[in-house]
């Protein structure tokens, strides 16, 4: 049952939601318009209900990929559903979400743009990958999707074209214009796109954390063998082979030579009772990740002294180094990256107290677990017991020696471009005090603005 996507034949691979004619001229007039931050560079993507252009500021020439949605189309408040779950989602294989704006006709998403392509196009170059391949870029997408579903958020349109490689070949989640809250009640029939739909969506409309799953298992299975495990050339048959589905069938000349640890993942994850499929959780605990790829097993020192400092800076220093990460691309982060997987045991991409806890064996620290569940309280901003993605890099970015002139120099510009005034900074005599409550772009715009070398003697306080 399938069809090779690494065969010569074209592979019509239908989606369920009409492509939106959009004027290119209009949509380029618009963004020209209002779009001051940043230049027109390509287009490179164009979607169920947009485009997606690549933009690129004068100042910095910092590159960002930026969808246009036209507002006529769908109400806003929707629209404004797939910011609302960016701005929550935070994660080392989800694509980093930068601001939002809008026009008259058109509503602007910004975000970090991935320049290595996305999974169906590496696919169809490569056809077939090895299990440590596949083992190495499967863990990093369920690791991205578990973040999801532990904030109860459902992605619903997991596919190889929604996968990007950023530019140190780390997979990224992109397109989260389908995804919901879960028991979130919808409109739609069925979304998603026709090989990647599980079997409860055909038969029940049913929309749950399980579909993802499927979605996922479906690409493993092409990883494997370079097939899909379902046939069909129109939507239709597509459907009724999904409706008939009863459980995969391993043909030998497909699957020769992969381990039985990878048939029982696949197996489990296309089962097709989704009340018995594997979740995220348990997958990526599967003994196939463990034989195939293991993490690093180095534990940064610093860390403990990093996140402490951090949890004393003022939020607007915490505000600039948050800007600072969003900024940096994955080879900058590379280290702290794998130092912050290493320490998210439940693989969550979120760091409990008692993560930490584990490794102080590993280092000369006389932190008790005590001081650890209130550090954490301390470097959240909600004051969980839990650090986030985003918050561990910038603690750990604040210790070391990124902060170079040229990189200060490129975050002021940022800054001071993006032109967030909010409250007029307080002035104490011929120095500024800067408030808890002030806001990064008030101190760079705001008519007692800082100068650069105002701004880089702050940030270097934090070192």
């Amino acid at each position: 049952m399938g069809c090779g996507l690494g065969n010569k034949t074209t592979i019509y691979v239908p989606t369920l939601q009409r492509e939106l004619s959009m004027n290119s001229l209009a949509v380029y007039k618009d963004f020209k318009e209002n779009s001051h931050q940043y230049v027109y560079k390509d287009i490179i993507g164009h979607g169920r209900f947009g485009r997606v252009l690549l933009g690129e500021s004068p100042e910095t020439h910092h590159q960002v990929a930026i969808k246009i949605l036209p507002k006529q189309d769908l109400p806003l408040e929707k629209l404004m559903m797939e910011v609302d779950i960016l701005s929550e989602v935070d994660h080392p294989n989800i694509v980093k979400y930068m601001k939002h704006y809008e026009s008259k006709k058109y509503l602007y998403i910004v975000m970090e743009y991935c320049p290595g392509g996305d999974l169906f196009q590496r696919i169809g170059r490569q056809n077939k990958f090895s299990e440590a391949e596949a083992a190495t870029m499967m863990e990093e997408v369920l690791r991205a999707i578990n973040h999801c579903h532990h904030l109860g958020i459902i992605h619903r349109d997991l596919k190889p074209e929604n996968i990007m490689y950023s530019t140190d070949n780390t997979l990224k989640i992109i397109d989260f214009g389908l995804s919901i809250k879960e028991n979130t009640q919808t409109s739609e029939q069925i979304v998603g796109t026709a090989y990647y739909i599980a079997p409860e969506i055909i038969r029940e409309e049913k929309f749950t954390k399980a579909g993802d799953i499927w979605s996922l298992g479906v690409i493993l299975h092409i990883l494997l063998t370079g097939y899909v495990p379902i046939g069909g050339n129109t939507f239709e048959q597509i459907k009724e082979e999904i409706r008939a589905y009863n459980g995969l069938v391993f043909d030998y000349e497909k699957w020769e030579g992969v381990s039985s640890d990878a048939k029982d993942l696949v197996r489990k994850m296309l089962n097709a009772d989704h009340k018995r499929r594997i979740t995220a959780t348990e997958a990526l605990k599967h003994p196939w990740f463990t034989s195939n790829k293991i993490l690093n097993n180095t534990f940064n020192t610093k860390v403990i002294e990093a996140l402490s400092n951090y949890s004393q800076f003022s939020k607007l220093k915490k505000d600039i180094l948050n800007v600072l990460v969003k900024n940096m691309n994955d080879k900058e982060l590379k280290e702290f990256q794998d130092t912050f997987l290493q320490l998210d045991k439940n693989k969550t991409g979120m760091i409990a107290y008692n993560d930490l806890e584990e490794n102080l064996d590993k280092i000369e620290n006389k932190t008790t677990v005590k001081e650890l569940e209130e550090l954490a309280r301390r470097v959240n901003y909600q004051g969980e017991t839990f650090i986030n993605y985003s918050t561990f890099m910038a603690a750990l970015v604040a210790t070391r020696q990124f902060l170079t002139e040229e990189k200060i120099d490129s975050l002021y510009k940022i800054l001071d471009v993006e032109r967030r005034v909010d409250i007029v900074p307080k002035v104490s005599g011929a120095n500024k005090v800067y408030s808890d409550e002030q806001t990064v772009g008030t101190v760079i715009n705001s008519d007692e603005k800082l100068t650069f070398d105002e701004f880089k003697e702050l940030l270097l306080e934090m070192k």
